[in-house]
């Protein structure tokens, strides 16, 4: 980040500061647009890294989840993407076909498979991780990481709450 993009961010926060510290209608609004220009710029990312590595943005997003979990079940897979079992049946063999998982036997239950990141799937999620990584080293102050952890949970644990009250298309 350039001292003019630093000075930048700095003076767009100042802007949604409420006065003494109080919540005010600004700073919740001025935090939701910041909020909703994060979530642009990851999906543009998103879009960015998957066209690179020749897959859909579901199957990069599965292949994180998978290596995240160090390796899932198909069902895990298609819950955690929100996809049919068809469709993430597909998205496995896409996935297996640019080398980035392999199909196991589950030795829990004959009757299923694990899917498993292969090393190359496994160096992939690691070079994402460490963009990340990156992008936070720049951006955030070491002593502030845990609270932005857990404002992350929270908002998260809050948004799935949510969530739950729609009906979920599969």
């Amino acid at each position: 980040m350039t001292q003019a993009e630093h000075s930048s961010t700095v003076e767009q926060r100042a802007e949604f500061s409420a006065p003494d510290g109080a919540e005010s209608t600004l700073s919740l609004d001025g935090l939701l647009i910041s909020f909703q220009k994060l979530q642009t710029r990851m999906a543009h990312l998103t879009a960015s890294i998957a066209f690179s590595l020749g897959i859909g943005e579901s199957d990069l997003l599965a292949l994180i989840f998978i290596a995240n979990q160090g390796g899932a079940t198909p069902k895990q897979t298609g819950d955690f993407v929100v996809l049919s079992s068809g469709a993430v049946t597909n998205l496995i063999d896409r996935l297996v076909a640019a080398g980035l998982v392999e199909r196991v036997p589950n030795p829990n239950d004959r009757r299923s498979l694990l899917i498993n990141p292969t090393p190359s799937g496994s160096a992939t999620v690691g070079s994402i991780a460490d963009l990340f990584r990156r992008s936070f080293r720049e951006s955030v102050r070491p002593e502030h990481f845990i609270l932005l952890a857990d404002a992350f949970a929270t908002i998260g644990e809050s948004l799935t709450r949510t969530a739950e009250g729609f009906v979920r298309p599969v």
